[in-house]
């Protein structure tokens, strides 16, 4: 299962980046109970953190891997992969690009392949979900909601 979704923001870019920073997790992704730094290089890519996660009363933890990470004045990206549940192999990439002082692009593009025969199968049956479903369209509000949120208490 693939996606990509794009949304305008009313933030400025270092605002919206800010949200992705992995100290604070909660605030974009709100099952996300910690992340541990493993090993943090500088720049970013090739670093890895151990992520806590929670659904309902099960807690799970799995090893993020920066694939990718850029940090530059008009365009941010980051790009991480994991596996999850030892049934997917998820990876997700959050891209910013500056349109103006205080608009700022963000695309988020994602996939799922199932790596065993449950894997696979559960993906089959969700296929109905077209570009990811509702769980992308809340988490791209969640991105922006935040963001808009936190330059309006900027300007204030």
């Amino acid at each position: 299962m693939k996606w990509e979704k794009e949304i305008e923001i009313d933030a400025p870019i270092e605002t919206v980046w800010g949200l992705f920073d992995e100290a604070h997790p909660q605030r974009i992704m709100p099952k996300v109970e910690s992340n541990e730094w493993i090993v943090q290089n500088e720049p970013l890519t090739g670093s890895s953190y151990k992520q806590t996660y929670r659904e309902g009363t099960r807690t799970e933890s799995y090893l993020v891997t920066i694939t990718e990470f850029k940090d530059e004045p008009d365009e941010k990206v980051k790009a991480i992969q994991f596996v999850l549940a030892n049934l997917f192999e998820t990876t997700l990439t959050f891209e910013l690009q500056k349109l103006s002082e205080s608009t700022t692009r963000f695309r988020y593009l994602g996939s799922n392949v199932g790596i065993n025969l449950v894997g696979k199968t559960m993906l089959k049956l969700g296929k109905k979900q077209e570009n990811g479903g509702p769980v992308v369209e809340e988490f791209i509000q969640r991105v922006k909601r935040e963001a808009e949120k936190d330059a309006r208490e900027e300007r204030e």
